[in-house]
């Protein structure tokens, strides 16, 4: 914090964007290529000696939650970079690397290698497999 001559105080901080999403998101989800983008998934401390300040690289995680209600599967889709812990644009990946059941999915983006319904931060998507 600075506080100018005249008694007003003033911080400088960093915002960002927080969202995970893919495109495209229309097609058949059961055969659908796309990149994902990840936002604002940044998160503690720098590493030691950093001159960035950036946040440690981070694993981006999706969990697919069949329409049970159960996790079936976890991938890791990339690793975050930057001040803000982003994914600008992942490398091309089946939205579906397995064949999934009709119903409705939730595809949950954290960073967490197993999956927990609690986890901070995470985005979660619907999916409607017909």
């Amino acid at each position: 914090m600075v506080l100018s001559p005249d008694g007003t105080a003033s911080a400088q901080f960093d915002v960002t964007a927080f969202g995970a999403s893919y495109a495209p998101q229309t097609g058949d989800p059961r055969t659908l290529v796309v990149h994902y983008s990840i936002y604002g998934f940044g998160l503690g401390p720098s590493e030691p000696n950093d001159p960035t300040g950036d946040p440690a690289p981070t694993g981006v995680y999706l969990h697919y939650i069949g329409p049970r209600g159960t996790a079936i599967r976890t991938v890791e889709i990339g690793i975050t970079q930057g001040r803000c812990g982003s994914l600008p644009l992942s490398h091309l990946h089946h939205l579906f690397g397995f064949s999934p059941v009709a119903g409705t999915w939730h595809l949950q983006f954290d960073t967490q290698k197993r999956y927990s319904a609690d986890s901070v931060p995470r985005v979660v998507r619907v999916v409607t497999v017909g």
